[in-house]
């Protein structure tokens, strides 16, 4: 029997890690596609409101999507649903080289993120089904500083190739199929919904656990504004191949700081570290038009702001998933990816206009403010409920 159980455990172990690996294989075509797409925009003539207003169209999708997600998961099961969702992200991506008139790249954003949303349901409800909530923080930050590493190197692979022609968008398309195949070999210990998850649950999450909630609108706000990052390195000045680099930067934080966090989350209250690193996050984008001059300044501080943003995203998912399982669990991952769905609706338009209304410094004004709201919040909950409750 412990034999038998050994083994289960191995196979569990094997399946969490071959899902872990997906999304970091996916991550390097995303991370090649969201600079991608801001900078051939700009390359058009596109003003800071239209690539903000076009890069909602992925936030609008997913806050669409997500709640249905769940329920697509148990329907189809979770490896389906995430082989089909990454398929249809490669291809819409793909698309957007052909696309000429702005009209088509609103639809094209809306598809990739529907893609985004079951892809992000399905793979956290995999990885967090199989994990036990006494290790949730520790394999969230794992699963976060993993796709971290993919999103170091699409930046990367996009400052070599260039931001011009077919090949970019081949390859980032590429990539992200490629992550079918770790998805497929996991697939024999893959976790299974044996009731359907009801919509309704969505809203009630908000409602019991606002600070989690919220961390990930939060994150998505920032996330979804960090789309104009190129923009705003071009702004001040840089060349085009440094400025794409500026997300790798961002993406080195989370990478190095997303285990020590969760390790952390796993001993302290998570809310505790959710609110430190959202006033980390205020102090960081408050530093950058400081810091902007200097560019080994520059990248430090985008460094450590990168890590501690990640964290309320992958801190915020283990704070509301610890006492979650079976179908409840997928109910929770819809209404993480929908809260975080919202706030991707609601950052980039924000950062653009406020680009355009102080070009270029607005964009880490809008990148304050998101954490600050949110440790706001977050405090007044805290003072609420009482220091002593702890959520798991």
């Amino acid at each position: 029997m412990m034999v038998q159980d050994a083994h289960i455990g191995s196979k569990r172990r094997y399946s969490v890690a071959a899902a872990i690996v997906c999304n970091a294989i996916n991550a390097v075509g995303l991370s090649i596609g969201l600079p991608l797409l801001s900078v051939t925009l700009e390359q058009r003539g596109a003003s800071g409101l239209m690539i903000g207003l076009i890069a909602a169209m992925s936030g609008i999708a997913t806050l669409i999507v997500s709640p249905f997600a769940g329920l697509l998961v148990h329907r189809f099961g979770v490896v389906v649903s995430l082989i089909g969702s990454i398929t249809l992200s490669a291809v819409s991506f793909f698309a957007f080289y052909f696309a000429e008139p702005l009209w088509l790249w609103f639809v094209l954003r809306f598809i990739n993120g529907s893609a985004l949303a079951l892809t992000l349901v399905a793979s956290e409800f995999w990885i967090n089904a199989l994990v036990h909530a006494q290790r949730r923080g520790l394999v969230t930050g794992l699963y976060t500083a993993v796709q971290s590493i993919g999103f170091v190197i699409g930046p990367v692979l996009l400052a070599l190739m260039g931001s011009r022609g077919l090949l970019p968008f081949g390859v980032g398309a590429g990539l992200m199929l490629l992550a079918v195949f770790p998805a497929l070999l996991g697939a024999n210990a893959a976790p299974i919904t044996h009731t359907s998850p009801r919509r309704s649950t969505v809203i009630a999450f908000l409602l019991a656990t606002p600070i989690a909630t919220l961390a990930a609108f939060a994150f998505g706000a920032i996330e979804g504004g960090m789309n104009l990052l190129p923009v705003y390195g071009m702004h001040l000045g840089e060349d085009e191949t440094i400025a794409i680099l500026l997300a790798a930067i961002v993406a080195l934080g989370n990478l190095f700081l997303q285990i020590p966090i969760g390790l952390l989350s796993d001993k302290v209250d998570r809310r505790k570290v959710l609110m430190a690193c959202a006033a980390i996050a205020v102090m960081g984008a408050l530093l950058m038009p400081i810091s902007a001059h200097d560019a080994w300044r520059f990248f430090a501080v985008l460094f450590v702001w990168g890590g501690v943003v990640a964290a309320l995203y992958s801190v915020g998912l283990a704070l509301l998933e610890g006492s979650c399982s079976g179908s409840k669990l997928a109910s929770a991952n819809a209404a993480f990816v929908m809260h975080y769905s919202a706030g991707r609706l609601a950052g980039p338009p924000l950062v653009g206009v406020s680009i355009d209304v102080w070009n270029p410094h607005g964009f880490a004004v809008m990148m304050a403010l998101f954490p600050a709201i949110y440790l706001a919040v977050a405090a007044l909950n805290w003072i609420l409920t009482g220091p002593t409750h702890r959520s798991s």
